[in-house]
């Protein structure tokens, strides 16, 4: 039993698997399939994505004041902020992107590396990453008053 928890539940696409946040004293973890995650200050309750392939799992959390993606049990680079709403994975599960901030910037991060630094990533629409094949997708960023459609094409 735990003293909370979350009000959303994660299906895996094939719907074998699921995935929800628990809180247990003042630490909040993910329950995949039956199975205790790590506990963290804070967890993402809308955050926990599934991989298309239903293999892949990944959500946001916070710990002390940083914030940082977990991916596959993994803890990605820790930022000032995270985009919860931003967590993608590629079509075929092989790639992972999302939006940090650090400082008053925002940058896409891809697997784990940087892009350039921007004042804004914005949505497009409900989407904030539009995929257009497994490893190119398009998002819009704001620099300095200025819209720019930024196309990506994964290594």
């Amino acid at each position: 039993s735990y003293d909370g928890i979350g009000s959303t539940l994660a299906f895996s696409p094939d719907g074998k698997r699921v995935a929800y946040v628990a809180k247990s004293g003042d630490k909040s973890f993910v329950v995949v399939d039956g199975k205790e995650e790590k506990p963290y200050d804070y967890v993402g309750n809308g955050s926990l994505i599934f991989g298309p392939d239903s293999k892949r799992l990944a959500y946001a959390v916070e710990s002390g004041k940083r914030r940082f993606v977990v991916i596959d049990g993994k803890e990605e680079k820790r930022y000032d902020d995270i985009n919860s709403n931003s967590l993608a994975f590629s079509p075929d599960s092989k790639n992972f992107i999302y939006v940090a901030g650090i400082g008053n910037k925002q940058t896409v991060i891809i697997n784990g590396e940087e892009t350039r630094h921007y004042d804004q990533i914005v949505p497009s629409g409900q989407e904030i990453f539009i995929f257009e094949s497994f490893d190119n997708f398009r998002c819009l960023a704001l620099k300095e008053k200025s819209i720019y459609r930024v196309v990506f094409n994964i290594k």
